[in-house]
């Protein structure tokens, strides 16, 4: 595992308290799911990358390095057949980090971000058939970086993020067409660096910074009918029907992968860098504590999940960054001997 010394002058998070350790710590012999190292990428170590699947095949590149190269385009395949890595064309745009990465049909896109200096509002079309990039339509919603991502059916949708400002407007794009759409918002909190996952056609969006306060309302988007509906909170609050003990699935930068129908959202930041990992059914709307993350606590990380393996690799913890990749099996019983 490879890192290097952070040496910059913006914030990207919370405070953070310890030094590349596992901050948060868990009873794992109580939990379900085992994390294996699966790899590590060939690139340099990063945050704030973007990582999304087309054709069975996970595309991860972008972010940023610390004091080495700082922030850099390059772009990457990973075979999870072979565990491999395999370079592929630099991404065209201006290094960054912070942008959004979705794949839809047989493309992939990145776009908005930070470069160090401006909040950036482009939008890339990666075909993996060709291994070329082109430019398409920029997102009209403004430059801005943290903002959240997802696709179904054919179309991406993106909302929330910051600027200077926190916002949660919402858009559609259609590829086939090269159009953007804007949507009806979220009720909810506006967020930066907040997560948005997809069960079973529809979009749910959770945690993220709000003003600097950790939000801990949650969202669901169905696109068939275009309405937004208000699920359970993820604090420790006590709600008609449920008597929570969410403890601290509240938290910003984290990471979200999507198995056998339901989500699981782990790393991150809550003041403290986590550990701790939760999965969502969105059957009962109802949170399970599984096994820690067995890397080292980190934020900014990017996450994806190719039919039912979720991977987590890269990002940062204070003075480190990250090439290690993992995979989380969250259906078998914790076995401390194969974490590692």
């Amino acid at each position: 595992m490879n890192f290097s010394v952070r040496n910059r002058a913006f914030l990207i998070g919370g405070a953070m308290a310890c030094l590349g350790l596992q901050c948060q710590t868990s009873t794992n012999n109580t939990y379900t799911g085992n994390w294996y190292h699966a790899s590590e990428l060939n690139g340099v170590v990063r945050s704030g990358a973007v990582a999304f699947v087309v054709n069975g095949k996970a595309y991860l590149g972008t972010g940023y390095n610390g004091s080495q190269t700082q922030w850099v385009n390059d772009f990457w395949e990973f075979d999870t057949i072979t565990n491999s890595w395999t370079q592929e064309a630099d991404f065209p745009g201006t290094p960054r980090n912070g942008a959004i990465g979705m794949g839809i049909g047989n493309e992939g896109y990145i776009g908005t971000g930070y470069d160090g200096t401006n909040y950036l509002s482009d939008f890339w079309q990666y075909d993996p058939g060709t291994n070329t990039w082109t430019q398409k339509s920029g997102f009209p919603g403004g430059a801005r970086e943290g903002a959240s991502s997802f696709a179904i059916k054919g179309i991406g949708y993106v909302t929330m993020g910051f600027n200077g400002s926190y916002m949660k407007d919402f858009w559609s794009y259609n590829p086939s067409t090269d159009t953007w759409t804007q949507l009806t918002s979220s009720p909810g909190s506006k967020r930066e660096n907040g997560l948005a996952f997809v069960i079973n056609d529809s979009a749910y969006i959770c945690t993220g910074v709000d003003n600097g306060t950790f939000v801990d309302d949650m969202w669901k988007f169905d696109p068939s009918t275009g309405l937004w509906s208000q699920k359970r909170n993820i604090s420790n609050t006590i709600q008609i029907g449920y008597n929570n003990s969410y403890t601290n699935i509240v938290r910003s930068d984290a990471v979200a992968m999507v198995m056998f129908g339901k989500a699981y959202i782990t790393t991150g930041s809550n003041g403290t860098l986590l550990t701790a990992t939760w999965q969502y059914d969105p059957t009962t709307d109802t949170w399970t504590t599984m096994t820690a993350f067995a890397g080292n606590a980190r934020e900014d990380a990017v996450a994806f999940s190719i039919g039912n393996r979720g991977f987590l690799g890269t990002g940062q913890s204070n003075n480190l960054w990250y090439d290690d990749l993992w995979e989380f099996r969250p259906n078998e019983v914790y076995n401390v001997d194969a974490s590692f």
